[in-house]
């Protein structure tokens, strides 16, 4: 029951301890924390701090510490406030003094409570000791010495012109040390503003000085030479040259000597204008100033490029490879190092520079991996240090020939008939000739005969087209072209054909066989080609065929081609025409003959123009009509070249261009045979007359008279071309001209009735072509 009773007691005791402590704790004095425990203030900043009451029992006294010492309330620079709850510090001024741990502590009947914050005032670095320009003899050590301070405390750094970083406050420039002037820069740095930087300079004393002590110097005979003094040192410096020992002046008869101070020195030049061979000596350059003195010696050789090599001959000459020798040269005072041989092909063109280098120890050398068959040309060049002599005289020489090492290249074989094969082919590559090549061998043989041998044809390179070793020369980079015609083979038969080129030394290889296969049949005839009529862009042809007498059936042509060029041009343009889309040939029961006609259209007005028409069927492109020129204009055209002969129809003397001539001849007969019976009969009644002339003779003599100019020029037309036309090589007709009596083209009159004996004498054709007609009207 005791127990009991203590246990109660101690509760009632605990409960009321509690509650008194819980009373007294809410009277005790709690400030609000507004302080951060560090604060950084630039100098010069205004700086307050207020402490302030969050819970507590009036009345409250503040007090204000720095560094645990208690601040008046009152000073110069620092003002304190305070309120019932609440009191402040304010400093007007940072300064670095102000720096430190500043405190707020409150108080009243029931207790005291504080809050601290530590205040940093950072200045920015200022110059303690500030570093100097500095010029020394480098003799002794030497410190450059850079202090600054601030707050925080500044970092202190040097760096050198050479870019390297060294952090202390003492630099030892010896360390450092360089020939020339070396500068420096101070760097203080403690992050509040900007950093101090401060750049200095320290230059040394130096003596003179020759880096490079010895020179040696080799100059052409006849050149200027330049040597040269460049020394190290502090002005002011002096310069003396001399001659194997003798004092040179600034100036002589043939140098000059010139001074030229420098940033670390002096160059000194001594000019030779003309050397000559006793201006070779020992040259001294003497320097010297308050430190120190110094030399530089220089040896001058005058020497010169070795002469021409003599007597440069060819001793032996084969397909690739001559011996070859020379007579050693004047060495120009120095060993000859080497000879240089320079040789190119002469032949054709100019080729590449080749060059092949011999000891100079050597007189003689086998030049080797020439091409056969080839004119060269050669020069020997001898060389020492200094350089190369002059060129030998050249040497010219043929190497030997051998046969021809690659065969004729685009080979190809084209059938022209039932009994001919056009071969064509370019000549091998020139540098493969291996000489000059003569001409080719054509080999023909039948595909089905497999084992007989090749039947070759000779064909000199005049004979094969436009290939010849002249053309090749004037044009050496071309691949010339060559055809040749295989006639006399069978009708309908396969051949194989090779080509292969020969020269003086032989044949080469043949080429690839290729195929050809002759026609079964013939190809189409040629046609007689008219003019009917003319535009200033058009043009009206027509061509004939013969019905009656001719062997070649009409159904077999598949088409026609028109060929035609303006005058001047080289290029012929075609017009290829089907059988089916021509005109419809004209049938006239009383002509031998069909006609076809067509338009050839956009051309340009008053212009001349080439035309001529083939044929085609399945075996290919038969032999061209004859060669017409005719005009564009704004009236009928008038055809110059002569129409054939053969052509007869009724329907050709009806038409206009042959109507009009014929009408116009036949009056004017008319007229005159009316003058003349006139005439005549005057005559005959005449009594006075004094020649006393008989009718006939008198008759004879008007009519003599009166037919100048009243006879009708007669129609000329073109007799039947040759069934072969020379095509050239580019495929264009040639001219009448050029063709050369393979197509000829001679004239004939046509009688206008039986009883009248109108015929004259031919006119001139060049008269006819150059007039562009071939009907005029009578004189």
């Amino acid at each position: 029951m005791f127990m009991v009773k203590m246990m109660i007691l101690f509760i009632y005791i605990w409960l009321f301890s509690t509650i008194g402590l819980s009373f007294t704790l809410a009277q005790e004095p709690q400030l609000m924390p507004s302080f951060r425990d560090q604060i950084n203030q630039n100098v010069g900043n205004k700086f307050r701090l207020v402490c302030s009451i969050q819970n507590g029992m009036e009345p409250f006294q503040f007090e204000w510490f720095r560094n645990g010492l208690k601040l008046m309330e009152q000073t110069s620079n620092i003002h304190l406030e305070f309120g019932d709850d609440v009191s402040s510090l304010i400093i007007t001024k940072l300064s670095e003094l102000d720096s430190g741990n500043y405190t707020c502590r409150v108080q009243n009947n029931y207790g005291s409570d504080q809050l601290s914050v530590r205040l940093n005032v950072e200045v920015p670095p200022t110059w303690i000791v500030e570093p100097k320009d500095v010029h020394t003899n480098g003799k002794e050590s030497f410190r450059l010495e850079c202090k600054a301070d601030g707050s925080p405390k500044p970092t202190i750094k040097w760096i050198t012109s050479k870019g390297i970083t060294i952090e202390s406050e003492y630099l030892d420039v010896n360390k450092y040390r360089t020939a020339n002037v070396d500068s420096y820069e101070c760097l203080a740095d403690n992050g509040v503003g900007e950093p101090l930087r401060k750049s200095i300079k320290v230059s040394f004393m130096v003596p003179v000085k020759f880096h490079e002590k010895f020179a040696s110097l080799k100059v052409k005979r006849g050149e200027s030479a330049r040597l040269e003094c460049n020394a190290t040192g502090d002005q002011p410096l002096t310069v003396q040259w001399t001659k194997n020992n003798v004092k040179l002046d600034k100036l002589g008869s043939n140098y000059e000597i010139i001074d030229t101070n420098t940033d670390d020195g002096i160059r000194s030049e001594l000019f030779i204008q003309t050397s000559q061979t006793n201006d070779a000596a020992v040259y001294k350059c003497f320097v010297e100033n308050e430190h120190g003195k110094d030399e530089r010696t220089i040896r001058l050789e005058v020497v010169e490029v070795p002469g021409m090599p003599k007597n440069v001959h060819v001793k032996e000459v084969w397909s690739r490879t001559v011996s070859l020798a020379w007579s050693e040269p004047f060495n120009g005072n120095l060993p000859i190092q080497k000879y240089t041989i320079q040789y190119w092909r002469y032949q054709s063109a100019p080729h590449r520079l080749n060059e092949v280098f011999v000891p100079g120890s050597q007189s003689s050398f086998f030049l080797k991996d020439l091409s056969p068959g080839q004119s060269y040309e050669l020069s020997v060049i001898a060389e020492n240090e200094i350089g190369k002599g002059a060129s030998s005289a050249p040497v010219t020489f043929t190497t030997g020939e051998e046969e021809p090492s690659a065969p004729p290249n685009d080979i190809a074989a084209e059938s022209m008939g039932p009994s001919t094969i056009r071969v064509t082919w370019r000549s091998p590559p020139i540098e493969n000739w291996n000489g000059e090549i003569k001409g080719y061998y054509v080999g023909y043989r039948k595909v089905r005969d497999n084992n007989a041998p090749y039947v070759y044809i000779t064909v000199p390179t005049t004979a094969a087209g436009r290939d010849s070793n002249q053309a090749q020369k004037a044009r050496p980079k071309e691949i010339t072209f060559h055809e040749y015609f295989l006639r006399q083979l069978n009708k309908g038969t396969e051949y194989s054909i090779v080509v292969k080129a020969y020269n003086s030394a032989g044949s080469g290889p043949q080429s690839h066989p290729m195929t050809a296969h002759t026609f079964d049949g013939d190809l189409p005839p040629s046609f007689q080609l008219n003019v009917i009529d003319s535009t200033e862009e058009t043009i009206s042809l027509q061509w004939y065929q013969k019905l009656h007498g001719s062997n070649y059936p009409q159904s077999a042509i598949s088409g026609y081609t028109i060929h035609y060029r303006k005058e001047n041009e080289a290029k012929w343009k075609e017009v290829p025409i089907s059988n089916n889309n021509a005109n419809q040939p004209t049938v006239d029961p009383n002509s031998s003959f069909n006609s076809y006609s067509f338009v050839l259209e956009n051309l340009e007005p008053n212009a001349n123009y080439m035309i001529y028409v083939a044929a085609i069927n399945r075996f290919g492109v038969g032999d061209p009509s004859n060669l017409i020129t005719t005009r564009t204009q704004n009236g009928m055209a008038v055809v110059s070249h002569e129409i054939i002969r053969r052509f007869h129809g009724a329907n050709y003397y009806l038409e206009p261009m042959f109507l009009w001539p014929l009408l116009i001849a036949l009056v004017i007969i008319v007229i005159v045979m009316i003058v003349a019976y006139v005439c005549i009969r005057k005559t005959r009644n005449a009594n006075n007359n004094p020649f006393n002339l008989d009718a006939a003779t008198l008759n004879k003599r008007l009519s003599a008279a009166y037919n100048v100019g009243t006879t009708p020029r007669y129609a000329d037309f073109e007799k039947t071309a040759n069934k072969t036309l020379l095509m050239s090589i580019d495929g264009q007709p040639p001219t009448s001209a050029a063709a050369g009596g393979v197509y000829p083209t001679p004239y004939a009159t046509l009688p206008m009735g039986a009883e009248t004996p109108w015929e004259r004498p031919l006119p001139n054709p060049q008269t006819m072509k150059k007039d562009g007609h071939i009907y005029d009207h009578p004189q």
